[in-house]
C-alpha cells in the first residue's frame, strides 16, 4: 500500500521538534507527511498540494492555528483540522473556529494517530473521486447527530460539508452549493428557518431540504406550508435515504431527458414539475 492511499496529512508548527517527532511517527506508518512553520506556508501548501487532514499549532508567529482553521474553512469546508496547543485555549474555542478535534501538548502520539484515522475514515481524501451521486450539506449544531448523518450518507456516495451552526450554514451554502441540505432548526447564532430562507434566496438554491428537528409539536407553520419534508429527531434514517435516493433519480433522469448540466438546475427542474 502506498502513502498516497493511506492519507497525506501537513503538520504546522514553528517547533521543528514537534514536527519532526510527529513526521516520523506518520511517516514510519504509511502516511505522506507533509510540514510548514507558519499557517501562511501551510495555506500555500493547502492550495498546491491539499492535504486530506492538517494537525496545526495554534500559538505560531503571524498566522495563528485558529486563523488558520477559520481560513481552512473558507475555501475547504471538507479538510479536517486538528488543532493542537500548550496554551491555555479551551477546546470550546477551538471547535468554534471549525476544528474537528483538539489536543493539549505533550500529545499523546496513539491518541492523535486514532483520531487521525477516525477523521481521514470519515472524509473522502482528495486524491477520491468525491460525490459521485451529488453533494450534501448537514447543518446541525449537535456534533455527534452531524457525524452520524455524514458517516451514513458518504457511504452512499455523497459528499458531504458540515455545518455546526446557522450562520456558518449560511456562508458554508454559498461555497459548497449542496443538491440537497439536512437542516436543523434550533441552532445558534442563526435559526434554521432563518437559514432556510436565505438559501432558498441563494444563486443555486438545493434540490431539497429535509428539515430535521427535536422541536415536537412546535414545527411552525410557514415551514409545513413550504411543503419540505419535516423529521423528528432521531431522524428515520432508511426513510430519510429513500427520499433522497427518489430525488436523486429524478434529478439523473431530468438531466439525461433535456442535455444540460447541473447549473441552475433547480428552476428548470421545478419547472418541467420534477
Amino acid at each position: 500500500m502506498t502513502n498516497e492511499r493511506i492519507g497525506k496529512i501537513l503538520v504546522v508548527d514553528d517547533e521543528q521538534v514537534f514536527i519532526g517527532y510527529i513526521k516520523s511517527f506518520f511517516s514510519i506508518r504509511g502516511y505522506n507527511v507533509l510540514t510548514a512553520t507558519s499557517g501562511e506556508e501551510a495555506l500555500g501548501i493547502i492550495h498546491s498540494d491539499t492535504p486530506d487532514l492538517v494537525v496545526a499549532d495554534i500559538r505560531m508567529p503571524g498566522m495563528n492555528g485558529l486563523e488558520l482553521t477559520k481560513a481552512i474553512r473558507a475555501d475547504y469546508p471538507n479538510l479536517p483540522v486538528v488543532l493542537v496547543t500548550a496554551a491555555n485555549i479551551s477546546e470550546e474555542e477551538c471547535i468554534s473556529a471549525g476544528a474537528n478535534a483538539f489536543f493539549q501538548k505533550p500529545v499523546s502520539s496513539r491518541k492523535l494517530s486514532d483520531k487521525i484515522k477516525e477523521l481521514l475514515a470519515m472524509a473522502p481524501t482528495i486524491a477520491q473521486e468525491k460525490g459521485e451521486r451529488g453533494r450534501i450539506m448537514i447543518a446541525d449544531d449537535e456534533r455527534g447527530v452531524a457525524e452520524e448523518y455524514a458517516k451514513t450518507f458518504q457511504e452512499e456516495g455523497f459528499e458531504i460539508a458540515v455545518a455546526l451552526n446557522g450562520e456558518e450554514a449560511i456562508a458554508l451554502h454559498s461555497k459548497f452549493k449542496p443538491h440537497f441540505v439536512l437542516l436543523d432548526l434550533k441552532m445558534p447564532k442563526v435559526h434554521g428557518q432563518d437559514v432556510l430562507v436565505a438559501i432558498e434566496n441563494s444563486d443555486v438554491p438545493p434540490l431539497n431540504v429535509f428539515i430535521c428537528t427535536g422541536l415536537f409539536g412546535e414545527t411552525p407553520d410557514v415551514l409545513k406550508e413550504l411543503g419540505y419534508p419535516i423529521f423528528h429527531k432521531p431522524p428515520e434514517l432508511d426513510r430519510l435515504r429513500k427520499m433522497i435516493d427518489e430525488d436523486v433519480k429524478k434529478y439523473k433522469l431530468f438531466l439525461d431527458q433535456n442535455n444540460q448540466k447541473p447549473i441552475r438546475w433547480f428552476e428548470e427542474f421545478q419547472k418541467s414539475g420534477g
